[in-house]
């Protein structure tokens, strides 16, 4: 009895938690398209001076984003990027790095 339990637990925990970040996908790709998708492409593909998005994951992107927004991201980081990102709120970069988290891997399409 105590696994069911246990299982019902885990389920709605994982399942509200997919359920807020699914929510908040309009606000993310809305946000990607308006600051992102210019550069790095609307799937996250990169370009010829832009690293890709796709396959890093939301966790990765959210952690560039932060250290960019922070002045973090090192003596050669491109102030354009550097001034989206600041441009944004923590919340709209957590938008951002959920919709770009779902982005596969270029060699995976």
């Amino acid at each position: 009895m105590k696994k069911y339990s246990f299982l019902a637990v885990l389920f709605c925990f994982f399942g509200i938690w997919s359920f807020a970040g699914a929510r908040e996908m309009p606000n993310g790709a809305r946000l990607y398209a308006e600051n992102c998708a210019g550069c790095h492409g609307p799937s996250g593909e990169g370009g010829i001076d832009v690293p890709p998005l796709a396959g890093m994951g939301a966790e990765s992107v959210l952690k560039k984003l932060a250290m960019y927004a922070e002045g973090k991201a090192g003596p050669y980081a491109d102030p354009e990027m550097a001034a989206k990102a600041r441009a944004l709120t923590p919340d709209e970069r957590a938008y951002v790095a959920y919709y770009a988290g779902t982005f596969a891997q270029p060699w995976n399409k």
